[in-house]
């Protein structure tokens, strides 16, 4: 399988769910500016209107020995990295507002092959198939990298009212955060059809680094997540290569490196959206009963989004 096959495969929101399950428990950060990132994603998660975009997208840095750097022996795979070693990954849009005190919540998602459509409202999720809107009897969750365990946060920069703060996502997190990804995306560009062996998985993933940037907001009371930025780097160690490519291609090979990046940004309007078309969720109000669509608070954050199912941590750096 392909790697465009594999990501046209993907059951986008199901795998996503199984990622942010596996992320550990919350714990808090004892320094600055820990509290402040904790409270950023905490807000983030629990904002009863928000409007967050995100994206990821693949890219392969390969370095040649010298010796084989300029051989056309190695043009043809050199242009075959360079091709499967490039990618859009998604495009995603996830709106939550309030309808009568409830939370409902929009995600819509276009892959790199195909597309997908959540929506949640009353404790019933419904997605979106190639005949309409359908309930779903297991609520999908989405993947959300920001809410992995954030080790060692530091203070980049200070400027204003905003505060830019760097983190390290720890390794068992990163490991569960990722590990699909790697797996589909590194694997289906390396091996193909063939798959990749458990053992080349964990070679990649315990030459995984994920790095987090945040862009955090202090005009208000609680500091406000604007932006973030996390990066999976993963390092090819020769074993693998040699597994994937050859043992010649592997001695050509000086250096290979993959890097995930998933960025977002968000807003708080109170922006209420309208309803898909086609789709008519139970104990959603009907026009003109008097009901409000955008009823709720700006200081209501006692509920969490309903697809989300684990917490930002921030743990003790070392």
């Amino acid at each position: 399988m392909s790697l465009r096959q594999w990501l046209g495969a993907m059951p986008w929101a199901g795998l996503a769910g199984l990622l942010v399950a596996a992320s550990p428990a919350v714990m808090y950060a004892s320094s600055p500016p820990g509290p402040e990132l904790q409270q950023a994603i905490q807000a983030w998660r629990q904002a009863p209107y928000r409007q967050t975009q995100s994206s990821a997208e693949v890219s392969l840095s390969v370095a040649w020995q010298a010796a084989y750097a300029r051989s056309p022996a190695w043009t043809q795979l050199a242009q075959k990295l360079a091709r499967d070693g490039q990618l859009a990954l998604f495009r995603a849009e996830d709106d939550v507002w309030q309808v009568n005190g409830k939370q409902a919540e929009s995600y819509t998602c276009a892959g790199s092959t195909g597309n997908a459509s959540v929506f949640w409202f009353g404790g019933a999720a419904y997605e979106k198939e190639q005949g309409g809107w359908v309930s779903t009897p297991s609520s999908p969750a989405l993947w959300n990298p920001v809410l992995g365990a954030w080790t060692s946060p530091r203070l980049a920069s200070q400027g204003g009212s905003e505060d830019e703060v760097v983190a390290v996502m720890s390794a068992a997190s990163a490991q569960a955060t990722f590990g699909p990804w790697v797996a589909g995306v590194v694997g289906s560009a390396l091996f193909g059809g063939r798959g990749m062996s458990k053992s080349d998985l964990q070679a990649l993933l315990a030459h995984t680094t994920v790095y987090g940037h945040f862009a955090i907001s202090r005009a208000s009371a609680v500091p406000q997540l604007q932006s973030a930025t996390v990066a999976a780097v993963i390092g090819v160690p020769a074993s693998v290569v040699a597994h994937a490519l050859g043992d010649k291609a592997a001695s050509a090979v000086r250096s290979m490196t993959w890097r995930m990046d998933w960025t977002m940004k968000t807003s708080y309007l109170h922006l209420s959206q309208p309803l898909p078309q086609g789709l008519h969720p139970a104990g959603w109000p009907s026009p003109g009963s008097g009901n409000s669509i955008g009823s709720g608070t700006s200081g209501d954050n006692a509920t969490q989004s309903s697809n989300e199912t684990a917490g930002g941590s921030l743990q003790n750096g070392t």
